[in-house]
Formats: structure tokens, C-alpha cells, sequence
């Protein structure tokens, strides 16, 4: 059902240029934000992403820059929450739930 609805919505008109679009971008001006960043963060990752060659270095890379916790999600590609929902639900309720007790 889910899958579905993802392929509906980038029939959508416009959409598919606008999602590519986004797959031309360069990170740089969001990394050279990533200091300001002061928000308890969770970096939710797939095992399996293919955007990534080595999605735990990403994990990592990003948690590093954060002070962020990873949850590296098993048989899971680039939508984690979709493809492990019982695994990842409880997990990002988990984190709020601490995010929420230390503000």
C-alpha cells in the first residue's frame, strides 16, 4: 500500500522533475551549518541504503558532527521507517521520550 502510494505521488505532474531536482544538490552549505546544530539528535539509518557505499561511516560521519545517538537499522534501504516500522517506532519514541526528561 505504501509503495503505492510513494509511486502515485511522483506521478504526480512535476513531481518527478522536482525529486530529481534534488538529487543534484551539494551538501556543502548544510554541512558548513552543522556546528549551530544544538539539538539532541537520532540518525536513523538503513544497513542496506544505496545512496551510501558504506551507510555506517554516514551513520557515523553524521552522529560525529552532531554529538547524535545511530540506530543503524538491519534489512532496511534508504526508508527505514517504512521498512522496519517495529524496529524504528519504538526507537524514535524511545529518544524523544529521553529528549523531553532533559530539557
Amino acid at each position: 500500500e505504501y509503495l503505492g502510494q510513494s509511486i502515485a505521488a511522483i506521478r504526480r505532474p512535476g513531481y518527478t522533475k522536482a525529486f530529481s531536482l534534488t538529487t543534484h544538490t551539494s551538501h556543502a552549505p548544510v554541512e558548513a551549518r552543522l556546528p549551530e546544530v544544538k539539538a539532541p539528535t537520532l540518525v536513523v539509518m538503513g544497513q542496506l541504503d544505496p545512496d551510501f557505499p558504506d551507510s555506517k561511516a554516514e551513520a557515523d560521519w553524521i552522529a560525529g558532527r552532531l554529538n547524535a545517538q545511530v540506530l543503524m537499522v538491519p534489512d532496511a534501504g534508504h526508508y527505514p521507517q517504512s521498512e522496519q516500522p517495529t524496529l524504528v517506532t519504538p526507537a524514535i519514541v524511545g529518544f524523544l521520550a529521553q529528549a523531553h526528561h532533559r530539557a
